[in-house]
């Protein structure tokens, strides 16, 4: 199981700082007023990081400490659980290491990545008309659905279920996506508006695809049209 942890490191002793009898040293930075400790090595300081580590077992045992780059717990939690993710997958012989590698992807905000897709229609033609409805009915649905890569055995999907949210899940393997469908079908299944679930599975060069229509609270198209997701 892994875990979240803050690294200590030493920096230099920052200027204008002030050491206590106990050895806490305290300086302003940016407005803010900081801590740290005297360190064992001279002119150094002692300080906590203020992002989180994601401190979790590899494949092989071996024991990995890797930086989220987040102060953001939950943020970090969530890049925790990806990485537990690879690995399990790696031990159950479902992926390999070199192959989880080739698929990760950047990071991107929502407004990076409108930005792009805006861009691209720019770029092929679409009228400004077409290109502003399309940008903010993406943006409704990114804002009013759970998505995550990754999915695994579909948690969050399921969670999404439970909440009367819609959800978007993106997965690589067919062993996992099959397993999360059958999860969040049964848990839309609760729903007391009529769902209807159509399900196409393309296997063409290793691809897959699901798609599910139906009426799903507080997700809407243009109030006559199924959502598709």
């Amino acid at each position: 199981m892994g875990s979240l942890i803050k690294i200590w490191k030493t920096i230099p002793m920052p200027a204008g700082a002030t050491v206590g009898r106990n050895g806490t040293v305290s300086w302003k930075a940016k407005g803010k007023k900081r801590t740290g400790k005297l360190s064992a090595i001279p002119g150094r300081v002692t300080v906590q990081s203020d992002t989180w580590t994601a401190q979790f077992t590899d494949e092989t045992g071996k024991i990995q400490r890797i930086s989220t780059k987040t102060t953001v717990r939950s943020i970090a939690e969530k890049i925790l659980a990806q990485y537990q993710t690879e690995v399990d997958r790696i031990r159950t012989g479902v992926a390999t290491r070199e192959e989880l590698s080739k698929v990760r992807f950047r990071h991107v905000t929502l407004a990076e990545a409108l930005e792009r897709f805006r861009t691209k229609m720019v770029a092929s033609g679409c009228v400004a008309k077409h290109i502003v409805a399309t940008s903010r009915r993406l943006r409704h649905i990114f804002q009013e659905t759970g998505i995550e890569s990754l999915m695994g055995s579909g948690t969050t999907g399921v969670a999404c279920a439970n909440m009367n949210r819609a959800f978007i899940g993106i997965e690589q393997q067919k062993k996992y996506f099959d397993i999360a469908c059958e999860r969040i079908e049964r848990a839309y299944a609760g729903y007391k508006n009529q769902f209807t679930e159509v399900r196409e599975l393309v296997e063409t060069n290793g691809l897959f695809t699901s798609r599910t229509t139906g009426t799903i609270p507080g997700c809407h198209s243009n109030g006559n049209e199924p959502l598709e997701h």
